[in-house]
């Protein structure tokens, strides 16, 4: 069985991370609080923060970003981006007085003995990544701020054995709700978030005999509900196991490619 595990801090639009981990290496992808709660949610996965190998961040948004610097200059723990995550359009330098290694879609990286492939996203910010994890043959998917997918995203992720995905909104509980006509239009939009429709098509695309597990996250807490959601996904089931990452409990440590 595999040693590769993972895990989410929180997913939502106030702050994302998600741990995986082998039995020698613990890598957090973005950081979305500050390091007093940062270290909480750590706390709660029984995982130190001075454990960590290295932080991988997605894009510069708030709710993936915020924290990365605080707790990367407090831990000591090696940051890696795209150098348009780590600079932005002004060349602002997203955090200081730490290891800052570039990253560049389609140039794997290895990171202990965690491999990891940089995929290349459609999203409204300067050079966004999304991360493929490989180890001792096992590969797990993570795939959250995305507008459309694309053949490239959809190629990179079609041998997993677990994908962590966002299903962002309902189309029709966005397109009724209180947010501004820009907001609504950025968020469906091709350079947006993927919606519940779109997500499940995805995973029915990337659906064959390898992939056992699916987490759905980065879920609108205005403009999705859990019932459709339920729902919506309830046709995979028998085929795929389906979990669910929130954005106040995350979710506790899963096995990649096991059935719990």
């Amino acid at each position: 069985m595999s040693s590769l595990s993972f895990s989410s801090l929180g997913s939502g639009s106030r702050g994302n991370g998600t741990l995986v981990k082998s039995a020698t290496t613990t890598i957090l992808i973005d950081c979305g609080w500050s390091r007093r709660e940062t270290v909480n949610r750590l706390n709660r996965l029984k995982t130190q923060p001075d454990h960590i190998d290295a932080l991988l961040v997605t894009h510069r948004h708030g709710d993936h970003a915020r924290g990365v610097d605080v707790v990367a200059r407090g831990f000591t723990i090696p940051v890696y981006a795209s150098e348009g995550t780590m600079y932005g359009h002004r060349g602002e330098s997203l955090f200081k007085d730490t290891s800052f290694f570039p990253l560049r879609a389609g140039e794997n990286v290895t990171i202990g003995d965690i491999e990891i492939f940089p995929v290349e996203v459609p999203h409204d910010c300067v050079e966004p990544l999304q991360f493929v994890f490989e180890h001792d043959g096992y590969r797990l998917g993570v795939l959250t701020d995305i507008g459309h997918i694309t053949t490239d995203v959809r190629s990179a992720y079609a041998d997993c054995d677990t994908l962590f995905v966002e299903s962002n909104h309902d189309l029709d509980m966005l397109w009724h709700g209180t947010y501004p006509a820009n907001v609504k239009r950025r968020i469906a939009g091709d350079f947006g978030h993927l919606n519940n429709e779109q997500t499940l098509d995805f995973i029915l695309s990337v659906n064959n005999e390898r992939l056992r597990h699916v987490v759905v996250g980065h879920i609108s807490q205005e403009n999705n509900s859990m019932s459709i959601l339920e729902e919506l996904y309830a046709q995979l089931r028998g085929m795929i196991e389906v979990d669910f990452a929130t954005q106040d409990s995350g979710l506790d440590w899963f096995k990649v490619g096991a059935f719990q």
